[in-house]
């Protein structure tokens, strides 16, 4: 005797799940991020990080 819950088992059962999952959370994000392009350092230079610099480091 079988069950007739209507859930496959095995790998087709694996891509049903995630693309539901997919169409609930949708992808939000995005194919390359900020720190893999080529856009330079923004941030604060290693001068302003030493200059305010924990009295404990020194």
């Amino acid at each position: 005797m079988t069950s007739d819950s209507g859930d496959e088992a095995g790998p087709a059962a694996g891509w049903r799940v995630k693309r539901k999952i997919d169409d609930v959370f949708g992808d939000d994000l995005p194919e390359v991020t900020s720190d893999e392009c080529d856009q330079g350092h923004t941030g604060a230079s290693k001068d302003w990080y030493e200059a305010n610099r924990p009295p404990h480091y020194e």
